[in-house]
């Protein structure tokens, strides 16, 4: 669950591509390009009722569920599958065409994974990932990584990087309108 929570934030399992800018129209032709076909959408507002929404199951085993919302000047697609953070070559194409800076996150930690990835002008600037430990890097430090170390990072160390980088993340936004997608995965 997302939200509100009296405990320290732990057990996340999410992912996010943010696009910077207003771009939730153009969210259905990046589905396409990564070959998902839309079955349905339908919109929630806050917190509460998105976790109530991307929780329940697809009723297929090939359907997938996704979210979509507008905060802080970016446009934010929830992927629970933590798929798209690895469509390196879709998200750079993506930052081109869109002339939109896109940071893409990931928080899992029943495997330990964290991560994060910069696109800017259509090529990958930074990209980051610890998995438990061992750590993957591409492309050059960014200031916003300040000092920090990779193979000890977690959780709220992405967090941060997302505040950092420009989209952030806010799961206390009771007013946030949520696009959920019910998408098939095609061949």
């Amino acid at each position: 669950m997302i939200g509100k929570s009296d405990s320290p934030r732990f057990g996340l399992h999410f992912s996010e591509v943010a696009i910077q800018g207003d771009h939730v129209k153009d969210v259905e032709h990046l589905f396409a390009k990564l070959k998902y076909r839309i079955v349905r959408k339908n919109w929630v507002v806050g917190w509460s009722q998105f976790n109530s929404a991307i929780d329940k199951q697809p009723s297929k085993k090939d359907r997938v569920r996704k979210a979509v919302y507008l905060s802080n000047g970016w446009t934010h697609i929830v992927d629970p599958e933590l798929v798209m953070f690895s469509e390196e070559k879709v998200l750079a194409r993506e930052s081109r065409l869109l002339h939109a800076k896109i940071v893409t996150w990931l928080s899992e930690s029943t495997s330990d994974s964290y991560g994060f990835s910069a696109y800017e002008n259509g090529r990958l600037l930074r990209a980051v990932l610890n998995l438990g430990g061992k750590v993957e890097a591409r492309g050059s430090r960014l200031p916003a990584e300040q000092q920090a170390v990779w193979k000890d990072a977690g959780e709220d160390k992405i967090l941060e990087m997302a505040k950092r980088l420009g989209p952030g993340f806010n799961p206390e936004d009771e007013k946030v309108k949520v696009t959920i997608y019910d998408l098939d995965e095609l061949p």
